[in-house]
């Protein structure tokens, strides 16, 4: 049994189900999910079904929400655009000077704008019979921020992990991007757990084409790859802090549920941290007792394997300061 089954088999003993949340589910549910997916309720949205993938699951429940979900409760349907590459789909028109300098700018092309159904991921929740969202992950081309900020307090409050990606500069008209949103969800309880860059190469398509002189299509996506890139959007994760479960007075199953996410999304520390903190918050059983050995277990296997991490820190400088400073 691996480690994630005994803790899967230990949240279902618990009587805990997460329910994961994924709004932009293009081509298949998001990576972090897919160990959850047979012992939770999965909700993906896409209005783009091009190539949405909709694999049915052995267990847990699964949804699928073909609609655009939007900020603003009053609105039944939604200008949605669809880009070359589906990922790329928005209800925000994409900027094409933005996108111009950069040589994957084709992928933004609009090839037809629809009217698509629209709603919010509150109501969506509500008529799936669903109160809470234990992992949220937005990916919405420019539109993350003003989803989350749309959910009400009390579906707010259900939230333990969150998963987005915000552009670093507006690539989208309206875009929400990183900077506005890491400030609201630190402000909200959350912090910052893990930091993915998304890159692309920044070279006009002209260029490319008068000096590199790609013959194939084949050649000019090596050239996309092959380039030395610069970042142009982010994938934040953020959890739930210790300090905002204390400050509610969060029961019990909050605590599993923001260890699950964690432990999941393989930050073992800060799963272990939970599991101890959950025990001194509402005392020791055998569920909490296995996951804090669980989790003491996984960080001292990441230990052993992350050895590599400090062979890299082994220089001269840091040999010598680690000899000559009294700290």
């Amino acid at each position: 049994m691996t480690a994630m089954d005994r803790a899967l088999a230990v949240l279902d003993r618990a009587g805990i189900s997460l329910t994961l949340v994924d709004v932009g589910a293009s081509l298949e549910p998001f990576r972090a999910f897919r160990p959850l997916l047979g012992h939770a309720t999965y909700v993906g949205f896409d209005p783009d079904r091009r190539e949405m993938h909709t694999e049915a699951s052995e267990r847990g429940r699964r949804v699928v929400v073909d609609k655009a979900v939007v900020a603003e409760p009053d609105r039944a349907t939604a200008r949605f655009f669809l880009t070359a590459n589906p990922t790329a789909s928005s209800t925000l028109r994409p900027l094409e000077d933005a996108a111009a300098p950069w040589l994957h700018a084709y992928r933004f092309g609009v090839v037809r704008e629809v009217e698509v159904p629209a709603t919010t991921l509150g109501r969506a929740l509500a008529d799936a019979g669903l109160a809470r969202v234990d992992w949220l992950k937005l990916d919405t081309q420019g539109t993350d921020l003003r989803l989350l900020a749309s959910l009400d307090e009390p579906l707010l409050a259900t939230v333990m992990a969150v998963d987005a990606e915000p552009g670093i500069d507006p690539y989208y008209e309206g875009e929400d991007t990183f900077g506005d949103l890491h400030r609201w969800m630190v402000e909200r309880g959350f912090w910052l757990a893990d930091l993915e860059l998304t890159e692309a190469v920044r070279l006009r398509a002209g260029t490319c084409e008068a000096m590199l002189r790609p013959r194939t299509k084949l050649d000019r996506r090596r050239l996309e790859f092959a380039l030395k890139p610069s970042p142009v959007a982010v994938g934040p994760r953020y959890l739930r802090t210790l300090a905002w479960l204390e400050k509610v007075g969060a029961p019990r199953e909050d605590y599993l549920r923001l260890w699950a996410c964690a432990f999941a999304s393989g930050n073992h520390p800060y799963a272990l941290d939970v599991a101890v903190e959950c025990r001194e918050r509402h005392g020791d059983d055998p569920d909490v007792t296995e996951l804090i050995d669980l989790s003491v277990r996984r960080n001292r296997a990441d230990a052993r394997r992350g050895l590599w991490r400090l062979a890299r820190k082994v220089t001269p400088r840091n040999v010598r300061r680690f000899l000559t400073k009294p700290y």
